[in-house]
């Protein structure tokens, strides 16, 4: 957000854009940011679905483990086939 608005600030006071670096560098710290927020609910599900099956003794055969599972095995099928 600060390189967005020192940019927008240098743009306005001078007319001149970043440069190619620059801009590759805030792109990728931004791609990086994305996928880390990504993993905020993923992580919080699984923790939710360890201490489930935790409470109940490692009994994984109702109706919110199951989907959970099946559902991180085909997100990281998906992953893996790109």
């Amino acid at each position: 957000t600060m390189r967005f608005l020192r940019w927008r600030r240098q743009l306005r006071a001078t007319g001149a854009l970043p440069g190619e670096a620059e801009i590759r560098a805030t792109r990728k710290l931004v791609m990086i940011e994305a996928h880390l927020v990504a993993l905020i609910p993923l992580a919080a599900v699984f923790l939710a679905a360890v201490a489930e099956c935790h409470n109940k003794k490692i009994r994984i055969d109702d109706n919110f483990s199951i989907p959970l599972i099946v559902g991180i095995v085909l997100t990281i099928a998906k992953w893996l086939s790109r």
